[in-house]
């Protein structure tokens, strides 16, 4: 084969990887992410037994990473759990849910504010190791 060809058919198969089908599943943005926290007594858990430390997220996130771990930090200036940082395991998603926003069992929810509060600003990331 000349260079030309073998030029060619380099950046033909060069090319066709380019524009192959991305596969379907959804990519696991780590963050950070700022959303909205609140808190209810009936978030999922399908990981283990201690329900204490629970989060629901929304499925445009992801729909496949139940029992990882996210690290949230309260944000919500002015607030008395300002800065203060927490835990949560991913039990379930809700669909009411806005993208970026948690609902957190009321344990965990607690570590920023009492639940006469209704919501906060939080900032959060998936973890890779529990904490």
């Amino acid at each position: 084969m000349r260079q030309s060809t073998i030029s060619i058919v380099l950046s033909i198969l060069f090319l066709s990887v380019l524009v192959a089908p991305m596969p379907s599943h959804k990519r696991l943005d780590v963050g950070p992410h700022i959303g909205i926290g609140t808190w209810n007594n009936g978030t999922a858990d399908k990981c283990s037994e201690d329900s204490d430390s629970m989060v629901s997220l929304s499925p445009a996130i992801l729909d496949t990473e139940q029992c990882r771990w996210v690290r949230i930090k309260n944000i919500a200036n002015g607030s008395a759990g300002y800065g203060k940082i927490a835990y949560g395991q991913i039990g379930g998603t809700c669909s009411d849910c806005g993208k970026w926003d948690l609902v957190m069992t009321a344990d965990l929810f607690e570590n920023f504010a009492n639940l006469s509060t209704d919501t906060l600003e939080i900032s959060w990331n998936f973890m890779f190791t529990p904490p």
